[in-house]
Protein backbone atom coordinates (compact mmCIF):
# COMPACT_ATOMS: atom_id res chain seq x y z
CA UNK A 1 0.00 0.00 0.00
CA UNK A 2 2.96 2.36 0.52
CA UNK A 3 4.02 2.22 -3.19
CA UNK A 4 0.42 2.84 -4.20
CA UNK A 5 0.31 5.89 -1.95
CA UNK A 6 3.74 7.22 -3.07
CA UNK A 7 3.63 6.33 -6.76
CA UNK A 8 -0.06 6.27 -7.50
CA UNK A 9 0.21 2.63 -8.61
CA UNK A 10 1.45 -0.67 -7.26
CA UNK A 11 4.59 -1.91 -9.06
CA UNK A 12 4.44 -5.46 -10.33
CA UNK A 13 8.07 -6.15 -9.42
CA UNK A 14 9.10 -6.00 -5.81
CA UNK A 15 12.31 -4.44 -4.58
CA UNK A 16 13.98 -7.76 -3.82
CA UNK A 17 13.16 -9.08 -7.31
CA UNK A 18 14.48 -5.89 -8.89
CA UNK A 19 17.72 -6.01 -6.88
CA UNK A 20 18.13 -9.67 -7.74
CA UNK A 21 17.66 -8.91 -11.43
CA UNK A 22 20.19 -6.07 -11.37
CA UNK A 23 22.74 -8.20 -9.53
CA UNK A 24 22.28 -11.05 -12.01
CA UNK A 25 22.72 -8.69 -14.96
CA UNK A 26 25.90 -7.35 -13.35
CA UNK A 27 27.22 -10.88 -12.81
CA UNK A 28 26.38 -11.85 -16.40
CA UNK A 29 28.27 -8.80 -17.68
CA UNK A 30 31.27 -9.63 -15.49
CA UNK A 31 31.36 -13.18 -16.83
CA UNK A 32 31.08 -11.94 -20.43
CA UNK A 33 33.92 -9.46 -19.82
CA UNK A 34 36.08 -12.14 -18.18
CA UNK A 35 35.51 -14.47 -21.14
CA UNK A 36 36.54 -11.71 -23.58
CA UNK A 37 39.70 -11.02 -21.56
CA UNK A 38 40.60 -14.70 -21.30
CA UNK A 39 40.09 -15.17 -25.03
CA UNK A 40 42.82 -12.60 -25.62
CA UNK A 41 45.17 -13.54 -22.77
CA UNK A 42 47.06 -16.24 -24.69
CA UNK A 43 49.50 -17.14 -21.92
CA UNK A 44 47.00 -16.73 -19.09
CA UNK A 45 49.17 -14.34 -17.09
CA UNK A 46 46.34 -11.87 -16.44
CA UNK A 47 47.95 -9.11 -18.51
CA UNK A 48 47.23 -8.32 -22.14
CA UNK A 49 50.08 -7.34 -24.42
CA UNK A 50 49.95 -5.79 -27.89
CA UNK A 51 50.70 -9.26 -29.26
CA UNK A 52 47.84 -10.88 -27.29
CA UNK A 53 45.32 -8.36 -28.57
CA UNK A 54 46.69 -8.30 -32.12
CA UNK A 55 46.50 -12.08 -32.35
CA UNK A 56 42.87 -12.02 -31.20
CA UNK A 57 41.95 -9.23 -33.61
CA UNK A 58 43.69 -10.97 -36.51
CA UNK A 59 42.27 -14.46 -35.91
CA UNK A 60 38.75 -13.69 -34.82
CA UNK A 61 37.69 -10.26 -35.94
CA UNK A 62 39.41 -9.14 -39.12
CA UNK A 63 38.71 -12.09 -41.43
CA UNK A 64 36.81 -10.83 -44.46
CA UNK A 65 36.65 -7.28 -43.13
CA UNK A 66 39.17 -5.44 -45.22
CA UNK A 67 38.08 -2.83 -47.71
CA UNK A 68 39.75 -1.68 -50.89
CA UNK A 69 41.14 1.31 -48.95
CA UNK A 70 42.56 -0.42 -45.90
CA UNK A 71 43.71 -3.99 -46.20
CA UNK A 72 45.49 -6.66 -44.22
CA UNK A 73 48.07 -5.49 -41.76
CA UNK A 74 47.19 -1.81 -42.33
CA UNK A 75 43.63 -2.46 -41.07
CA UNK A 76 44.94 -4.42 -38.09
CA UNK A 77 47.42 -1.63 -37.29
CA UNK A 78 44.59 0.94 -37.28
CA UNK A 79 42.50 -1.22 -34.95
CA UNK A 80 45.45 -1.89 -32.68
CA UNK A 81 46.43 1.78 -32.48
CA UNK A 82 42.89 2.72 -31.45
CA UNK A 83 42.61 -0.14 -28.94
CA UNK A 84 45.97 0.50 -27.30
CA UNK A 85 45.32 4.23 -27.19
CA UNK A 86 42.17 3.52 -25.18
CA UNK A 87 43.32 0.49 -23.17
CA UNK A 88 46.98 1.19 -22.38
CA UNK A 89 46.26 4.06 -20.02
CA UNK A 90 49.76 4.33 -18.57
CA UNK A 91 51.46 3.65 -21.93
CA UNK A 92 53.57 0.72 -20.71
CA UNK A 93 52.40 -1.61 -23.50
CA UNK A 94 50.32 -3.72 -21.11
CA UNK A 95 46.61 -3.89 -20.30
CA UNK A 96 45.52 -5.08 -16.87
CA UNK A 97 42.28 -6.88 -16.07
CA UNK A 98 41.05 -3.83 -14.12
CA UNK A 99 41.68 -1.44 -17.01
CA UNK A 100 40.14 -3.85 -19.52
CA UNK A 101 37.03 -4.51 -17.42
CA UNK A 102 36.47 -0.78 -16.84
CA UNK A 103 36.87 -0.06 -20.57
CA UNK A 104 34.71 -3.02 -21.60
CA UNK A 105 31.70 -1.69 -19.68
CA UNK A 106 31.07 0.81 -22.48
CA UNK A 107 33.19 -0.55 -25.33
CA UNK A 108 34.17 -3.73 -27.10
CA UNK A 109 36.97 -4.86 -29.36
CA UNK A 110 34.32 -5.81 -31.92
CA UNK A 111 32.93 -2.26 -31.93
CA UNK A 112 36.39 -0.78 -32.49
CA UNK A 113 36.87 -3.14 -35.46
CA UNK A 114 33.48 -2.12 -36.87
CA UNK A 115 34.26 1.58 -36.42
CA UNK A 116 37.61 1.29 -38.19
CA UNK A 117 36.01 -0.76 -40.96
CA UNK A 118 33.21 1.78 -41.45
CA UNK A 119 35.63 4.70 -41.55
CA UNK A 120 37.86 2.93 -44.07
CA UNK A 121 34.87 2.33 -46.36
CA UNK A 122 34.15 6.04 -46.47
CA UNK A 123 37.75 7.06 -47.13
CA UNK A 124 38.50 8.68 -50.49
Amino acid sequence: SEPLRDLGYAPEVGLSEMVSSVLQAHEDRNQFTAAAFKAMDADGDGILTWEDIESHVTKRLMRGRTSSYVTGQAAIDLVMSKLMDELDTNKDGLVSWITFSDWYRNNSVEEVVKTIQASSLTAP
